[in-house]
């Protein structure tokens, strides 16, 4: 079984959950949160396929309503909308980065690992930075740091080039929070490159107890909102 950053927060959440999902294949019911992260993907998608990173031109507040609008999810969107126009402005147009890819699924195969990357840009040294957007809320940022050491390592095992920085837009409130890659202890600014071999150890550590099928449940306060709630003889 390939890994990805979102099978390995299952397992350690729990690994039944993760049995339940990725080995048993149980399909699970779409919830409103998982919607509207699709759907703010979509938007952000659709508009870098149409534009890319040559956005003087460009009208992007209402493009990306334009791009809302035929999608016709049903439902209010506008504050992640006008939060999208200001990160494609910051980034592409004040800070100059190039479009190196967006929303590819990516396969690491040396080391069997997969994901999808929503945006990857290019600044002027050739090195990549790495984003994921989030719909959450902007003070959960320290729980996606191992998620960010995933994202390093794939786009370097895939690409062969440097990722100097790893980072997360919230488009909710608007906030983006970077960090660069170095062996410099302040958390707010760097990721330090220790916590880059703890995410390795924890990649080896679940592949190993997935391989020795310990799908052991680990009943918690969460469990009241675990999509297998009601097939679990330990809720």
């Amino acid at each position: 079984m390939k890994l990805s950053k979102s099978k390995i927060n299952s397992y350690l959440k729990c690994p039944m959950e993760f049995k339940f999902q990725y080995i048993d294949e149980i399909e699970s019911e779409p919830n409103k949160y998982m919607a509207l992260g699709s759907d703010v993907h979509l938007i952000a998608e659709k508009f870098s396929e149409e534009f890319g990173d040559d956005l003087d031109d460009v009208d992007i507040d209402n493009e990306l309503v334009r791009i809302a609008y035929e999608l016709d999810f049903g439902y209010d969107l506008t504050n992640h909308i006008e939060n999208l126009g200001s990160f494609f402005r910051e980034m592409f147009i004040e800070n100059d980065y190039k479009l190196y890819s967006q929303e590819e699924y990516l396969i690491d195969e040396e080391h069997r690992f997969s994901g999808i990357c929503d945006i990857i840009l290019e600044d002027e040294n050739g090195d990549l930075v790495v984003i994921d957007y989030k719909t959450g809320n902007s003070n959960s940022f320290s729980k996606y740091r191992r998620e960010l050491c995933y994202y390093k390592l794939l786009v370097e095992n895939v690409y062969e080039k440097n990722v100097s920085t790893v980072g997360v837009f919230f488009t909710k409130n608007g906030r983006l929070r970077l960090l660069d890659v170095c062996d410099e202890e302040n958390k707010r600014k760097f990721l330090h490159t220790r916590e880059i071999d703890e995410a390795i150890d924890t990649f080896y550590k679940v592949r190993n107890e997935v391989n020795k099928g310990n799908f052991e449940a680990k009943p918690q306060f969460l469990c009241r909102y675990c999509t297998y709630k009601n097939i679990c003889e330990y809720y």
